[in-house]
């Protein structure tokens, strides 16, 4: 460091070495603010869908209905896949 500061034209090396030791500085810096972030605590919204006092059969009849859609619903989607499939000639 002595001899950079001692040797030679010091007008375009010194700008120069305050730039290099600024850059490092300031991302470091960036990132340290970065990391104190406050982050938002997570929302919990509770959603009532059905009464508490439900029998078991009510909720076993509820399981078949769902279980039913569910099982549609993937039907579905496989025939769709298998539309694009023959249109694409797989």
């Amino acid at each position: 460091m002595k001899a950079f500061i001692t040797t030679g034209d010091r007008d375009h090396r010194t700008p120069i070495a305050i730039i290099s030791i600024l850059m490092p500085m300031l991302i470091v810096a960036g990132f340290l603010h970065d990391s104190y972030m406050e982050r938002p605590e997570p929302e919990m919204t509770f959603i009532p869908s059905w009464s508490a006092d439900r029998s078991d059969a009510e909720i076993i009849a509820q399981q078949k209905v769902d279980e039913a859609a569910r099982v549609a619903r993937v039907k579905e989607r496989q025939r769709q896949f298998q539309t694009v499939e023959r249109q694409l000639g797989m």
